[in-house]
């Protein structure tokens, strides 16, 4: 490499960095429930994940970015979850892929989509598998035992259930 193209990695090192710093600090806003800071952390961490080509990052930020505009209502939080998900799947994260699939369930749940968030919560169940995350695993099957109890489908809300409370027990 000529010197340029070493300052060049050198600059999308620090943007990659930067971004990651950002993440973190709006992943410590979030629990604080400070949406509006966080949106604008959020943000500012797209763009330094885009100038560093960090795919990981930005899927991150469009994740997040769908939790904070979603806490506040603002409808552009959809988008952002939709921005996500194909990163994720780019990237084999099934662990990212599955909170994505996830959200998009509860989002279909609260609107009354009961098809399409049963589809989603089975897709997360999946692929939480392929990540080997036996007890976010549990969680999906929780949550798709919630959305089967309320379309009055209790013998396989039961199924779930069961199998969710095994693996909580063991672990």
């Amino acid at each position: 490499l000529d010197d340029a193209e070493r300052a060049g990695v050198a600059a999308a090192e620090i943007a990659a960095e930067r971004a990651r710093a950002m993440l973190g600090t709006s992943s410590t806003l979030v629990w604080h429930q400070k949406y509006r800071p966080m949106i604008k952390w959020l943000h500012r961490a797209l763009e330094q994940a885009e100038v560093a080509a960090d795919r990981a990052s930005e899927a991150h930020a469009y994740y997040l970015l769908d939790w904070a505009l979603g806490e506040i209502g603002d409808p552009m939080a959809e988008h952002y979850q939709r921005l996500a998900q194909p990163i994720y799947e780019e990237l084999g994260d099934y662990t990212g892929l599955a909170n994505v699939l996830n959200n998009l369930g509860v989002t279909s749940f609260g609107v009354g989509r009961w098809d399409e968030c049963t589809h989603f919560m089975e897709d997360s169940l999946r692929a939480r598998r392929r990540a080997g995350d036996v007890v976010g695993m549990a969680q999906c099957s929780h949550n798709l035992a919630e959305v089967l109890g309320e379309q009055g489908r209790f013998e396989d809300a039961e199924l779930h259930l069961r199998e969710a409370r095994r693996v909580w027990r063991s672990s």
